[in-house]
């Protein structure tokens, strides 16, 4: 019987795998290992079509809606702290000190800021 909700969603079929590296053998110890390789490893069909060792591939994802991308700070304490779209921010900003949210902050408030990656220490901070 199947999963009401699951099991009649329809996928598509996977019909292979991309990877990005090639099984070596350890001379040493003998066992398999992974070692990276400048090409894409893939199925023969798709070698078929663009070649022994391809460097590039045109891939389409099959969605219905257009796929979300925002840039956004983590906390290790407090997970998401800002969220923006590289024009308008929502950020949690300590009450008291008006800045970024962090394990200190007594009180916060969810605060809509200019969002400028170019200007903002947490996003130059990689974080």
């Amino acid at each position: 019987m199947p999963i009401k909700g699951v099991s009649d969603i329809r996928r598509l079929p996977r019909l292979g795998k991309v990877r990005l590296g090639i099984k070596e053998t350890s001379t040493k110890t003998g066992n398999p290992y992974p070692k990276a390789v400048d090409y894409f490893v893939c199925d023969d069909r798709v070698k078929a079509i663009y070649g022994e060792k391809p460097k590039e591939l045109k891939i389409l994802f099959p969605i219905d809606e257009e796929p979300q991308q925002w840039l956004r700070c983590y906390s290790f304490t407090r997970g998401l702290i800002c969220k923006g779209d590289g024009e308008t921010a929502m950020m949690l900003v300590d009450k008291e000190t008006g800045a970024l949210a962090n394990r200190n902050s007594k009180e916060t408030e969810l605060k809509e800021v200019s969002c400028a990656p170019n200007d903002c220490p947490a996003y130059r901070d990689k974080q």
